[in-house]
């Protein structure tokens, strides 16, 4: 899940990220994600997505989680 950092980020630069990671996983399969891809449509570097989330799996676990959150 996202580190600390990331909820310090103002509300539209969280949903800037959140709608990045989404579509990067609507888009592709889990082994084909591009954490490049995610951090250019969040615009925002790669460093700094490392920043707010551990890694691939993370990414993952946080997308699972919006969608969740959107079903209800």
């Amino acid at each position: 899940m996202p580190t600390e950092r990331f909820f310090k980020l103002s509300s539209e630069k969280r949903k800037e990220v959140a709608d990045a990671i989404r579509d990067e996983y609507e888009r592709t399969s889990y082994r084909e994600l591009h954490i490049s891809k995610i951090a250019r449509n969040a615009k925002i570097s790669r460093a700094s997505l490392y920043t707010y989330f551990s890694g691939r799996e993370d990414l993952f676990r946080f997308a699972v989680a919006q969608a969740e959150r959107g079903k209800e």
